[in-house]
């Protein structure tokens, strides 16, 4: 059976320690990451941090993005 896209998400960050939309995007075909994210922090009791970063777009201007970091899991979750 195929895994689900939040499955994946998880199974992403903890390999790599941290997941950002373009990588979501670029891998998995996820448009809405910060959803997955919110669902696994209120519902899975899932320890993730957000950091913003900042990078250039194609044309060269500042732009500033999510990267969601993996702690793990909460003794509720």
């Amino acid at each position: 059976m195929a895994k689900d896209k939040t499955s994946k998400i998880v199974e992403y960050m903890k390999t790599h320690g941290s997941i950002t939309p373009m990588d979501a995007l670029n891998k998995f075909h996820v448009f809405r990451l910060a959803s997955i994210i919110y669902n696994l922090r209120e519902h899975h009791g899932c320890d993730i941090d957000t950091l913003m970063e900042e990078g250039k777009d194609a044309d060269g201007n500042k732009v500033e993005y999510a990267r969601y970091i993996w702690k793990g899991v909460t003794a509720n979750g």
